[in-house]
C-alpha cells in the first residue's frame, strides 16, 4: 500500500502528465493514465474510470468518476 501511495505522489507531481501505466513491484498493472489536452483520465486495471484530472495553469482539480470534486492540487516548479 505504501508503494502505491508513493507511486501516486510521484505521478501527481508531474505537471504535464503523459500517457502512463502504473505497475506494482511485481509488474502487475495497477492503473493507466491517458491525457488529452488539459484532461487526464485515471483508470483502474479493469479499465474503469477512477478519476478525472483537469489542469489549469498550476492548479489541478481531481474529480471522481461522477464529477464530484475530491481535491485540488497545486503544481510548483
Amino acid at each position: 500500500m505504501k508503494l502505491l501511495i508513493c507511486l501516486m505522489l510521484v505521478l501527481t507531481c508531474s505537471a504535464w502528465a503523459q500517457n502512463k501505466v502504473v505497475r506494482d513491484r511485481n509488474g502487475t498493472l495497477v492503473e493507466t493514465w491517458s491525457q488529452q489536452g488539459g484532461l487526464t483520465d485515471v483508470r483502474d486495471r479493469g479499465g474503469v474510470l477512477k478519476e478525472i484530472r483537469t489542469q489549469r495553469g498550476d492548479t489541478i482539480e481531481v474529480r471522481d468518476r461522477h464529477g464530484v470534486l475530491l481535491r485540488t492540487e497545486r503544481v510548483g516548479k
